[in-house]
């Protein structure tokens, strides 16, 4: 059976909505890019979003976000938008796998979960050597206006 595999640095995506007294309380003004931030800023701000409910986890980095667009392209998990979709040939099969490593820490199992929930294989994927951490990738927005 064929297989897309995607090669590159996973990481795991906190997105969440926010308001403004919320991101002060956590020392972050809007605009602000991550290296702006002193490292314990950093580390506090990750800590708070990763128990927050509200926040949307998500298997991110560019190889695997374009393995998970795949899945949808294929109708194989949740389209983003219905009637987005490539029809296989009858009886053909692709599967998409992820090559990379994780650490072994809390949001490497997170991330690990929401790439098999999208579809994605991650028996290519690795554990990081001792003391290495997986990436992520945190988002505070606050609400869109259109």
């Amino acid at each position: 059976m064929p297989t897309i595999l995607g090669f590159g640095n996973p990481l795991l995506d906190l997105t969440i909505s926010t308001t403004p007294a919320r991101m002060a309380a956590l020392g972050v003004a809007a605009g602000t890019h991550a290296n702006q931030l002193p490292e314990l800023t950093k580390e506090r701000v990750l800590a708070e979003v990763l128990t927050e409910p509200a926040t949307i986890l998500s298997a991110g980095g560019s190889a695997l976000n374009t393995l998970r667009t795949v899945q949808w392209l294929l109708g194989r998990t949740h389209l983003p938008h219905p009637g987005w979709f490539v029809a296989l040939p009858p009886g053909m099969r692709v599967e998409c796998s992820m090559m990379g490593a994780v650490g072994d820490d809390p949001a490497g199992r997170l991330l690990v979960a929401a790439a098999v929930a999208d579809g994605v294989g991650v028996e290519w994927l690795q554990l990081a050597p001792r003391g290495m951490c997986t990436g992520q990738c945190c988002c505070l927005h606050g609400a869109r206006m259109f």
